[in-house]
Formats: C-alpha cells, sequence, structure tokens
C-alpha cells in the first residue's frame, strides 16, 4: 500500500515549535496523512505524551487510521540528524557518527536532515560521505532554497540512498507540506522504515509559504511556547499544596488506643 508520511515534524516540545503534541496529531488526520514521524529537537516527551492520552501506540501499530513514529532530531555537532524509530533525549551536541551509531543500536534509521541548507545546520557532503546514513531527507519544505534541496536529491541519487521528504512542520499550518510516499504492507512503524530503507519512496515537494515563515518567527521563535509550559508548570508546583507530614503517635496516645 501505498501510505503518505510526514517524516519531520516538530511540536512545542521543541525549543522553537508552536503547536501541542495532541493537536498536530489531529491536524494530520484532517490532513488525510497516514503517518507522522515526531522529531522534536534532542527530546522526547511529545512522544511520551501522545502515549499517555493513547494517542501513539509504543507497540508500533496506528491508532485511529494514524500512525505516529518515534524519532528525534539530533543536533550533532556537524549538523542536524533525524532518527526514525527511536525516541530519547539526545546527549549534548554528540559527533554526527556516535548519533548515527546510537540510531543503530536502537534498531532506527538515520537520515540526514536538511543535509544541503548549510545556513540551518545542514551536514553538507563532506561530513556525509563519512557517515553510513540510511537516507537523505531530499526535501524539505522549510528549506528556502530549491538548488539546496535539488542538491540533496542529486548526492542521494550518487550514493544510491534512499530519499524522503519532510514538512520540518513547526506549527500545524505547515504539516504535509512536504511528505514522503512510502510502499509499505501495513500501517505500522516496522513496515514503514522497512520500506524507507529498502528505497520504496517517492517524495512530494512543497514550500513554506513567506507568511508562515513570518507568523513562525513572530509566534513560536519570540514567545518560546514550550517556555510558557514548563513556567506554567512551574507556578502550578507551587500552587499545589504539600501534604503535611504525619506525625508518630506518642506513647500516651499508643496506650490509650491499646
Amino acid at each position: 500500500m501505498m501510505l503518505r508520511v510526514d517524516l519531520h515534524v516538530h511540536t512545542r516540545v521543541s525549543p522553537d515549535g508552536i503547536t501541542r503534541p495532541e493537536r498536530v496529531v489531529a491536524r494530520a488526520k484532517r490532513m488525510g496523512l497516514d503517518a507522522i514521524a515526531i522529531t522534536d529537537h534532542d527530546r522526547c516527551a511529545a512522544y511520551a505524551h501522545l502515549v499517555a492520552m493513547g494517542l501513539a501506540d509504543p507497540s508500533g501499530r496506528s491508532v485511529d487510521g494514524l500512525l505516529v513514529i518515534p524519532g528525534v532530531e539530533v543536533s550533532c555537532q556537524q549538523g542536524h540528524l533525524l532518527v526514525l524509530g527511536a525516541s530519547y533525549d539526545s546527549a549534548r551536541k554528540p559527533t554526527a557518527r556516535d548519533a548515527v551509531a546510537r540510531a543503530h543500536d536502537l534498531g532506527a534509521l538515520a537520515v540526514a536532515a536538511h543535509p544541503m541548507d548549510l545556513s540551518r545546520s545542514g551536514m553538507g557532503a563532506a561530513v556525509m560521505d563519512g557517515l553510513p546514513l540510511d537516507a537523505v531527507e531530499g526535501w524539505n519544505s522549510k528549506t528556502l532554497s530549491r538548488g539546496a534541496n535539488l542538491r540533496a536529491i542529486a548526492y542521494a541519487d550518487q550514493r544510491g540512498l534512499p530519499i524522503v521528504a519532510g514538512s520540518d512542520a513547526h506549527f500545524a499550518g505547515t504539516l504535509g507540506r512536504a511528505h514522503t510516499l512510502v510502499d509499505a504492507s501495513e500501517l505500522t512503524t516496522a513496515s514503514v522504515l522497512g520500506a524507507i530503507a529498502a528505497g520504496r519512496t517517492q517524495i512530494v515537494p512543497g514550500q513554506h509559504r513567506p507568511s508562515e515563515l513570518a507568523r513562525y518567527w513572530a509566534q513560536g521563535w519570540l514567545t518560546r511556547p514550550w517556555l510558557l509550559d514548563v513556567t506554567a508548570r512551574g507556578i502550578a508546583a507551587r500552587l499545589t499544596p504539600r501534604p503535611r507530614a504525619m506525625r508518630p503517635a506518642t506513647a500516651p496516645f499508643a496506650n490509650a488506643t491499646a
């Protein structure tokens, strides 16, 4: 079956994301996507939140027709790497080689993110040449340079690596703008990732509009919704009364109840 999959999706768990994880899932369903990969920057709380809400299944099956794939976008020393199929909090600035090795240790795919967009922490060809990558993000809809995306596709073709596409959505309105058609046998994480590794993919290009990027900068980067969430939780914790400690019974009280 041919599945519509957005393999590069952020929530407000990312420092520069806007939309709550559950709203991302709702938007994906309305758009008719079959699967999304949650790839927040170096953090995994969004996927855990979706599992707790019953919107994602850690066994790798879809929920109400949508498959949520665990992932993370690792901020490596040499550029960004998508890890697809595992969800974890990344160490601070690992080397790209260490990040790829960890992905493989966890049974996940290692995919170079927007690799030729050097203004947005793309790895570039020289770094990728030395890495055992599983795929290349050939089209990223948040990359402004069409040429950078075309160079990523050409690099993947040269190395014979599978090519995928992702929206790199940091708010729900751009979800699925670019995505990947994956020829998988079933709607499960194992089947989708296996099909990607085998190269059974087609990319669907798309581009963020200037007005959307302006909204992102104004609403996301400047206000940092994740920081507001952390602040709200901290205030709520301080306002919640703590349970009073129970004092042990005195000897006379114990005798009286005997």
